[in-house]
């Protein structure tokens, strides 16, 4: 009798400690999470590691942004997605000149 509520105790406290480590671990996971936000308008260009660009065309080439492969970059208080790496260095180049191709809410491409 003794030997089973030895037993029942100790998977009671190693179920315990499993579940406190995995608390631990997801703060952890959570504390990684950081977004990079730009608040203020600047005319430095600033990258983005998460969130959600406003535009749905990319400013150097027109094409049609993929909502899980775009590139984030902040530039005047706004966050820009590009498709590619190219248009990224281009974008960094003349920020002002690519972000003027896009209309007011994203949607349309002027060259």
């Amino acid at each position: 009798m003794k030997n089973l509520l030895a037993l029942t105790l100790l998977v009671v406290l190693s179920l315990s400690l499993s579940v406190f480590a995995q608390k631990k671990d997801d703060k952890t996971v959570y504390k990684a999470k950081v977004t990079t936000t730009v608040s203020a308008k600047t005319d430095k260009v600033q990258e983005v590691k998460e969130g959600k660009a406003f535009n749905k065309l990319c400013p150097v080439s027109g094409e049609e942004l993929e909502d899980n492969d775009n590139r984030l970059l902040s530039y005047n208080g706004k966050t820009y997605g590009l498709c590619c790496d190219k248009c990224v260095a281009k974008f960094k180049k003349d920020p002002a000149k690519y972000a003027a191709r896009l209309s007011e809410d994203g949607t349309k491409y002027k060259k």
